[in-house]
């Protein structure tokens, strides 16, 4: 007869993988546009915002608004792994389907290490909708907006109270997210205007471990901080600790309260898992196997929505 593993069901595997999928923290998606692809190439269009209102006259003026225009590509991705017979039949604590479960957390991380890549590329190779570096603090004039800076001049005499490595005081802490919030209430949109009013009620951060403790008692702290004369806990709704962040230098700053978000998801295809336990699939690889693919992309949305502020002691 042939084999099949009596310890396995492809729905209790399946069960394994998804429960794991979605417990993981996923912080890419806190500070990401979901887009739904159609395709392989999506052409992004930027709608620059309309003109300030005049008062009517003797007729009606007639105005466009600018577009910008941005190619982004899906790119796709696959973890296939087979689990041998032998390790099937000899496996006596249910291991083997913790590896299930595993599989799932490895793709629920892998999407946080992608944002990871592209949050630190955004000051060097990455580039934004608008030509420049995502990160800079010389942006392309867009419009009536000006030149922006979102990556700040370094903030300097941050000093270590935690023990951690680079790991910021709570003081230090509250200094850095008042002046991200007045950055952020500086940029304009391409008519001259203030951009960012609605998006910084929901301003959050993407932090490394070592600054956690910090950021965590600077949210929470019931005092104006005098030297941005701000109430943190009113301007800093959330924070996320991303632990592929290795500098201890770099925190990112996503101001969320708007349609615009600093950065983009893009999924032509939601994930595939397929589980192969027929007797041919297990006699053809001596085991089952796991297959998971898809297609999305993580890539920069509105520059003016994410800063980037360096810091060092």
């Amino acid at each position: 007869m042939p084999w099949t593993p009596d310890n396995l069901t492809v729905k209790g595997a399946l069960a394994a993988f998804h429960q794991a999928l979605e417990v993981s923290p996923a912080v890419y998606a806190n500070h990401c546009m979901t887009i739904r692809s159609t395709t392989d190439t999506e052409a992004f269009v930027f709608p620059g915002f309309q003109p300030t209102p005049r008062q009517f006259l003797d007729s009606r003026q007639f105005q466009g608004a600018r577009d910008f225009r941005y190619n982004v590509t899906n790119n796709e991705y696959e973890l296939s792994m087979v689990t041998t017979r032998k390790t099937w039949e000899d496996d006596q604590t249910g291991l083997i389907n913790a590896r299930y479960s595993e599989t799932g957390e490895v793709w629920g991380a892998y999407k946080d290490s992608l944002f990871s890549t592209l949050l630190t590329a955004g000051d060097g190779a990455g580039l934004g909708w608008d030509g420049t570096t995502f990160h800079s603090n010389s942006h392309t004039a867009i419009g009536g907006s000006g030149v922006f800076k979102n990556k700040p001049d370094t903030i300097t005499g941050i000093t270590d109270s935690t023990g951690l490595l680079g790991g910021m005081t709570t003081a230090n802490a509250q200094s850095v997210i008042g002046r991200i919030r007045f950055a952020f209430v500086g940029f304009n949109d391409d008519q001259g205007r203030p951009f960012n009013f609605s998006a910084i009620r929901n301003m959050r951060a993407v932090i490394p471990a070592g600054h956690e403790r910090a950021v965590a008692e600077a949210s929470s702290a019931s005092i104006v901080v005098n030297t941005s004369n701000v109430y943190i806990p009113a301007i800093l709704q959330g924070y996320d600790v991303l632990p592929y962040l290795t500098t201890q230098t770099e925190l990112y700053f996503s101001a969320l309260g708007s349609v615009r978000k600093p950065f983009i998801y893009q999924e032509r295809t939601p994930l595939e898992v397929i589980v192969l336990t027929s007797p041919d699939a297990v006699a053809l690889h001596n085991g089952v196997m796991l297959l998971t693919r898809q297609r999305f992309v993580l890539t920069y949305g509105e520059p003016r929505r994410s800063i980037l502020q360096v810091v060092s002691a």
